[in-house]
């Protein structure tokens, strides 16, 4: 039975993914999760609570010696305040690094990294990153590039662009939208001139599964990122009005109510011919159909 440790479980992606190893694929999975995180008692589950000030991860990966490490956990935020600045470090950067450096020293090789396209403002495939967070991703990007060197790792980062599905309470765009269906309150947005690469919850899972797989299969030390997402980016305006025509609803949207962000990404696309190349994964779920699923979860 092949083990994974996954650290970020609770978060709307490894809820997804710890589903799906454990019904669809028998796979035994370790947990690293924080201690005000739900505790998981299931077959085919162990749940260790990480503490990175006391927690010896050392002990636990000689202790389980995972076959692949996935991980997921991390800490966002769109634009920082001074007060994020240590939890950012503690969650991007030094977690993240004991993680390898206990792989490393316990002899584990496979590993999945979780990044993003915020690592690329431009998107013209030239690193600027678009806050604090993506540039720490980088940073973590460029210490995972030593381990695979240094210690023989096979490696992959998978970039996810925007991702929706069912049971998402993250406050995002789409179920926002849901929200205001058939409310006379009005949303607030902004101009809506950007352009946004959907991805389908389902087909990130698939991914996942892909690299996985991608790293099993493989035997030399490497490195690859990928990107997760649709490449077929729609304006935001008129995805409003996609999603009104698709789940038959009105809503009362106010677009230039609210600025862009700062340091806005205006065109996000994902570069999907080089990850079918490399993980032999493209998207299935057509926004359309991805937004008729939702139609019918958020009616019944």
């Amino acid at each position: 039975m092949l083990k994974i440790l996954l650290t970020g479980a609770s978060g709307y992606v490894g809820k997804q993914l710890l589903e799906r190893f454990i019904h669809a694929h028998n796979w035994h999975v370790v947990l690293l999760k924080s201690k005000n995180s739900p505790v998981m008692r299931r077959k085919h589950i162990t749940s260790y609570d990480y503490d990175i000030s006391s927690f010896d991860l050392y002990k636990i990966m000689v202790h389980e010696k995972p076959d692949i490490v996935i991980h997921l956990a991390g800490y966002f935020c769109a634009e920082h305040t001074r007060a994020d600045v240590p939890k950012l470090l503690d969650s991007n950067i030094r977690f993240g690094t004991i993680l390898l450096d206990a792989m490393a020293q316990a002899g584990i090789t496979k590993f999945v990294n979780t990044g993003s396209y915020w690592e690329y403002y431009h998107q013209d495939g030239t690193y600027h990153p678009v806050n604090l967070y993506a540039a720490l991703k980088k940073a973590f990007e460029d210490i995972i590039q030593f381990y695979t060197e240094a210690h023989s790792l096979r490696t992959i980062t998978l970039n996810l662009y925007d991702i929706y599905g069912r049971g998402d309470m993250r406050g995002k765009l789409i179920p926002s939208l849901f929200e205001h269906l058939h409310s006379k309150e009005p949303m607030a947005m902004s101009p809506g001139k950007q352009y946004v690469d959907f991805v389908y919850v389902d087909d990130v899972v698939d991914a996942y599964i892909a690299a996985v797989q991608y790293l099993i299969k493989s035997h030399r030390p490497s490195y690859q990122s990928v990107d997760i997402g649709s490449g077929k980016p729609i304006r935001l305006d008129p995805f409003i009005k996609l999603f009104m025509r698709v789940c038959k609803g009105k809503i009362l949207v106010q677009l230039g109510k609210r600025p862009y962000r700062k340091r806005e990404v205006m065109y996000a696309c994902a570069d999907v011919k080089k990850t079918k190349k490399v993980l032999d994964w493209e998207p299935k779920i057509s926004l359309e159909d991805g937004l008729r699923m939702l139609r019918s979860a958020y009616q019944s």
